[in-house]
């Protein structure tokens, strides 16, 4: 289990998610995205098969493998988001502060679900 929990981690839905708008909208269009509202569907639905998934391992590498994803998906925004588009994360000052947003949000569902089915 652990490993698969890794295997997932390491999708980074946020940035994906992220990354895909900024592409499209000052890149081009991304031909296998159609449909872009089943995003937030399938960033809610991850973050639900991860916490289930989190709940069989242990709290230490939980968090640990958590918060190390965050911070990867904050280095990625660093490097391959330009600074220049900025004002496409409004309220957010920048992409920087976004990602840290919506990958702790992440993080949380994925806690939220594994307390949840840990006491079930």
């Amino acid at each position: 289990m652990k490993v698969l929990f890794i295997c997932l981690t390491a999708l980074q839905v946020p940035f994906l998610l992220i990354y895909t708008a900024y592409y499209e909208r000052n890149i081009g269009d991304i031909e296998w995205i159609q449909y872009e509202h089943y995003l937030n569907i399938f960033y809610v639905g991850i973050a639900f098969v991860l916490g289930i998934i989190g709940s069989r391992i242990s709290l230490r590498w939980f968090m640990s493998i958590g918060l190390l994803s965050i911070l990867s998906q904050i280095v990625l925004v660093s490097l391959l988001i330009d600074a220049d588009y900025n004002h496409l994360f409004k309220p957010f000052p920048n992409g920087i502060m976004y990602i840290t947003f919506t990958a702790t949000l992440y993080f949380l569902i994925q806690s939220i679900v594994r307390f949840i089915k840990r006491d079930v």
